[in-house]
């Protein structure tokens, strides 16, 4: 994707805001927020200062980083009201690589496996969570029981539907979701992908 059709995805859906995601060295997600204004004009292509020092990135003498946006990781927020995200790669003040960067580090290591002889490096990620009821449900799962069970028991099940959904309309393809084993623990799985998009969805 490049920047024309990054602008006519925002103008299309009035985008107004837009989420700039990274992870840190603990590969904690880490999200600022800028105007759709001055992410076009100036932040798209040149990236935007931040302490590195405040995420854990580098001492404060050496804290000043760029965050850069990939802008093949553009992608319309369904769940969110005219916003919009996109994944950046850190570089250091010079220019170069920031090679704390987690992103940076699996790409190094993707190209070195492509030179050890492997064509593609695929994962399919499998989400697993708990959600929980603030009002009493009627029916219930008992621990360790819980693996496929279907409606009423399985109280989630609009739930999980939903957030396919939102995952499908973002650009990712779900193969199943279900409840799994533990009571109130779900899985929402989704097809393989590059190893890179599949991180890159595993922090979304």
């Amino acid at each position: 994707m490049n920047g024309k059709e990054i602008s006519k995805l925002m103008e299309e859906n009035d985008i107004k805001w837009i989420q700039i995601h990274f992870t840190d060295v603990m590969g904690k997600l880490r999200i600022l927020h800028t105007s759709s204004e001055e992410f076009l004009d100036n932040i798209l292509e040149n990236g935007i200062n931040f302490d590195g020092s405040s995420v854990g990135f580098a001492r404060v003498e050496k804290s000043d980083l760029i965050a850069v946006p990939d802008k093949d990781t553009f992608i319309i927020l369904p769940h969110e009201e005219n916003e919009a995200r996109v994944i950046a790669n850190i570089y250091n003040a010079d220019g170069s690589p920031f090679p704390l960067d987690p992103r940076y580090v699996l790409i190094q290591t993707i190209k070195k496996l492509k030179r050890e002889g492997f064509d593609e490096i695929k994962i399919s990620p499998e989400m697993e969570f708990y959600s929980f009821h603030r009002q009493e449900e009627k029916y219930e799962i008992n621990e360790q029981s819980g693996y496929f069970v279907p409606p009423p028991f399985d109280a989630a099940k609009n739930y999980r539907k939903e957030l396919s959904e939102a995952l499908i309309k973002s650009g990712h393809l779900v193969r199943y979701h279900h409840h799994e084993v533990g009571r109130m623990q779900q899985e929402i799985e989704v097809k393989a992908l590059d190893a890179i998009q599949a991180a890159d969805f595993c922090i979304y």
